[in-house]
């Protein structure tokens, strides 16, 4: 309800700019004519906007929760490790990551880009030992 009250704070208190033939003219708050209750939806609704024609855009609630879950993948390889983090068969990749590490001297991230169903992770060092590449996924469910 909160949240409600400072929308429509800044609502009625927002000067508006109507451009009219090339021209910018001010609209004060008291041209307005949205009222509060223009903004309450229908029972078992929440208020998702404002359309630009002023119209409120009302949702139901989702019918099913989002479910996401973070998978990973490490391989250690001489110089030029890659690690892809697959998702499930009933899931799909929305985003991912990846590291470098070795044991001592230096590594870095070559390429971080999604692969397939997954996430997919290069490394590289300029040293001539193993390094390790550690690839994340993050897959929700369909």
């Amino acid at each position: 309800m909160r949240i409600l009250y400072i929308f429509l704070a800044l609502l009625f208190s927002t000067i508006s700019l109507l451009a009219i033939g090339g021209q910018a003219r001010a609209q004060t708050a008291s041209q307005c004519t949205t009222s509060e209750l223009d903004l309450i939806c229908p029972e078992g609704q929440t208020l998702r906007g404002i359309n630009t024609n002023g119209t409120k855009i009302c949702v139901l609630p989702a019918e099913k929760e989002i479910s996401t879950r973070i998978v990973s993948k490490t391989k250690t390889e001489y110089r030029w490790p890659s690690a892809t983090a697959s998702c499930g068969s009933d899931e799909v990749v929305v985003g991912g990551g990846g590291s470098c590490s070795a044991d001592n001297g230096w590594t870095f991230l070559k390429r971080s880009y999604p692969d397939n169903n997954g996430w997919n992770v290069s490394c590289d060092t300029p040293e001539k030992k193993n390094n390790t590449a550690r690839a994340y996924a993050i897959c929700m469910k369909k």
